[in-house]
C-alpha cells in the first residue's frame, strides 16, 4: 500500500481586501457573539507585524497554519496564501468591533460568527477533507493561552467511533504494516493520526501485527 495515491491537491487564489468570507450571512452584522472567524493574507495585505498585533489584543484564539496549497474548487485556480483566525472573547462582542480588527487593522476579510471552536480548528487543518491539502497541528499558532490540543481532543463516544472506523478501514484495505497505516493517516486523516499516535497506539500495533501473522500462517498451511 503506497501513500503516493493519496497525494492532495495544492494551490492558491487571490481575494480582495475586506471582502466578506464565504459563508457570511446578511444578519451577521447585527449579531453579538463570543467567537469570531476571519481570514488574513500574510505577505500580501496583512501588515508584517500581524502576529504581534493579534497577541497584543490579549484575546484567546488561534491562527491556522499558512494555507499555501489550497485550490479553488470552481475554477481550479490557486488560492492566495492565507491564514484563518479565530478569536474567542470572554463575552459577546459585535460584528463592528471584530471588523475593526479583521479589516481595519489586519486588512483581511469581514468576520463571521464561529459556530463551533472544535469544528473550526478541524477545518483550519482540513481534517475532515482528505481531498484537500492537509496541514499540521504543530503549525497552529495559539493566542493568549488558547489550548489547540484540547480543542481537538477526541474522547468518549467519538473515540470509540474513530477506533471502529479505523479498524474497518484496515480490514477493507488489507493493511498488514503499521507504518503504512500511520503514513496514510498522516496524509489523509489527522484525527485518526492523533488517535493512532496518542490514544490507541498499542492496540493498533498489535492488531496489525496479528493480521500479518494470521495471513502468513494461512499461506504456510496452504503450502503444507
Amino acid at each position: 500500500m503506497s501513500i503516493d495515491k493519496y497525494n492532495v491537491s495544492q494551490g492558491q487564489q487571490s481575494v480582495k481586501r475586506g471582502r466578506p468570507f464565504k459563508g457570511q450571512k446578511k444578519d451577521d452584522k447585527q449579531q453579538r457573539k463570543r467567537n469570531w472567524l476571519f481570514v488574513i493574507y500574510p505577505g500580501d495585505s496583512a501588515p508584517d507585524n500581524w502576529r504581534e498585533l493579534l497577541q497584543g489584543l490579549c484575546v484567546e484564539g488561534c491562527v491556522s497554519p499558512l494555507h499555501d496549497k489550497d485550490i479553488n474548487e470552481v475554477d481550479e485556480e490557486q488560492k492566495k496564501a492565507h491564514r484563518h483566525v479565530m478569536l474567542c472573547y470572554d463575552g459577546p462582542v459585535s460584528y463592528e468591533q471584530v471588523k475593526k480588527i479583521s479589516c481595519d487593522m489586519l486588512h483581511g476579510t469581514a468576520p463571521i460568527p464561529c459556530n463551533s471552536m472544535r469544528g473550526s480548528v478541524r477545518y483550519f487543518l482540513h481534517m475532515d477533507n482528505p481531498e484537500k491539502a492537509q496541514y499540521s497541528v504543530s503549525d497552529m499558532i495559539s493566542l493568549s493561552g488558547f489550548d489547540v490540543e484540547a480543542a481537538l481532543d477526541v474522547s468518549g463516544a467519538m473515540l470509540r467511533e474513530a477506533v471502529q472506523q479505523m479498524q474497518l478501514f484496515i480490514i477493507q484495505e488489507g493493511i498488514t504494516e503499521f507504518c503504512d497505516f500511520a503514513d496514510w493517516c498522516l496524509v489523509n486523516n489527522l484525527e485518526w493520526h492523533t488517535v493512532l499516535c496518542e490514544k490507541r497506539t498499542m492496540f493498533f500495533e498489535r492488531y496489525i501485527r496479528s493480521r500479518r501473522y494470521k495471513g502468513s500462517s494461512v499461506k504456510d498451511e496452504g503450502k503444507g
